[in-house]
């Protein structure tokens, strides 16, 4: 409410909170710190520019095809049910894809919430994208690579939405 910009806090709300502690839900106090000392208070990816995201990114390009459904729910702000490790070894990223997924709940790209035993007696935890800061670098990490993919192959992201919108045919094909 200082400043009057209590008609900001839904967008707060939405873009910096969603992180569970100790069955708490609480706001990334980085960014939300980084949004009120904004000159502008404009909503941007505070604490993801902090550090360098190249692990995160470099395991989600590489199970992006294999990982797409399961993204696309998480994307469209759904959640999925998984085990998590405690004691994950990060030589093991890169060849164990449940690996993945602690380590995207430990760094904070995704929260974790109880969810039931499975069949085998595991815990399980539902996972779900925080927030809108977060999502961001889902959706630029996956932009990124469908531009890189298309490059190697001589296609062109732009063109390619160009020609779909447009109702060229020829030209999507061509790119696609």
């Amino acid at each position: 409410a200082r400043n009057g910009r209590a008609h900001l806090l839904p967008g707060v709300r939405s873009w910096y909170d969603g992180y569970v502690f100790g069955g708490e839900i609480i706001y990334n106090p980085w960014s939300v710190l980084g949004f009120l000392d904004s000159m502008e208070a404009r909503f941007q990816t505070y604490w993801l520019s902090t550090s360098s995201n190249d692990l995160v990114r470099e395991l989600l390009e590489r199970y992006a095809l294999k990982l797409q459904p399961v993204f696309e729910v998480l994307l469209e702000g759904g959640s999925i049910e998984r085990p998590l490790d405690e004691n994950v070894v990060l030589s093991e990223l890169r060849r164990d894809e449940s690996a993945l997924w602690s380590l995207l709940v430990f760094s904070g790209y995704l929260k974790a919430e109880s969810a039931p035993a499975d069949a085998q007696g595991r815990l399980m935890y539902r996972l779900s994208i925080p927030n809108r800061e977060v999502r961001e670098v889902y959706s630029t990490t996956f932009r990124n690579w469908m531009k890189d993919r298309m490059q190697g192959h001589g296609g062109d992201a732009a063109v390619l939405t160009e020609a779909l919108l447009g109702g060229d045919a020829e030209g999507f094909v061509e790119q696609l």
